[in-house]
């Protein structure tokens, strides 16, 4: 059998491989004349799409709140078995069950992200969901009784992929085609650059208060509150940004962050 701590580093190594020949890519995908362009670097298209994210109200909000819901929310995945068995007193099974309601709750929440979304606003659709997200998981803090926690623990993990598929469809509606890839890349690292640091600091908080459950309770209220208060940015009304039917998409020369935040403000 091969040891854990190797199983993680070759991994490790797989992405820094992919990296590498990503890297080494030279020509892009999406030239409208189908030859491609010759690319400087791998570094020019980074910070073409950093520049964009940022230039956008959209985007921007965006990228930031899904960085603080991050850092704050990564605790409650990566201290989960310690919660199940120290509050709900669950066993192995337990803990696997309850998994396995949070992959149910994922997989119907999915399926349902599209015909919410046609009834309502991305604002009420996906920002509402987060609100109550941080609810369920303040709520799900609270409980110590296992049936109820289950279904809590469901709906919390569906209300948060039910949200990434929101604002993942909001992005692809706002931005070009060709700058797409790297938008989407720009905002996973921005967002995903914050759940190591917020499970870190989770678990201290978790080892100096002795509480799991009171760090469980405090992070679901921190949710609520962020996305509350991020419903009056420009993600409150993000639908104004969107492009209208038929409208055709920004040219190259157009995609610089001036020219961006203009478009946006459009209602």
């Amino acid at each position: 059998m091969m040891p854990v701590q190797t199983v993680l580093v070759f991994d490790a190594l797989t992405f820094v491989l992919s990296a590498l020949t990503l890297s080494w890519v030279r020509r892009s995908f999406n030239s409208a004349d189908g030859g491609g362009k010759d690319l400087t670097s791998v570094f020019q298209d980074v910070g073409e799409g950093l520049r964009y994210v940022l230039g956008h109200p959209v985007l921007r909000n965006i990228s930031l709140m899904m960085a603080l819901i991050n850092l704050l929310a990564a605790t409650t995945q990566a201290q989960l078995v310690l919660f199940a068995k120290e509050r709900l007193g669950a066993d192995d099974s337990g803990v696997g069950f309850l998994y396995a309601a949070g992959a149910l709750g994922i997989t119907a929440l999915s399926l349902l992200a599209g015909p919410v979304r046609k009834r309502l606003s991305f604002s009420k659709a996906a920002l509402g969901a987060l609100m109550l997200y941080g609810l369920l998981v303040a709520a799900f803090a609270t409980t110590s009784l296992y049936w109820i926690a289950l279904p809590l623990w469901a709906l919390a993990s569906g209300l948060g992929i039910f949200f990434n598929i929101n604002t993942s469809s909001l992005r692809q509606a706002i931005v070009p085609d060709r700058m797409l890839g790297r938008v989407q890349s720009i905002a996973a690292v921005l967002a995903w650059s914050a759940i190591p640091v917020g499970a870190l600091f989770g678990g201290l908080a978790i080892e100096r208060t002795e509480n799991v459950a009171l760090v469980y309770g405090v992070l679901g209220a921190l949710v609520f509150l962020t996305a509350l208060s991020f419903s009056f940015t420009a993600l409150g009304h993000a639908e104004r940004y969107l492009p209208k039917k038929g409208e055709p998409e920004t040219r190259d020369d157009e995609a610089d962050a001036g020219s961006v935040e203009s478009r946006g403000s459009r209602r």
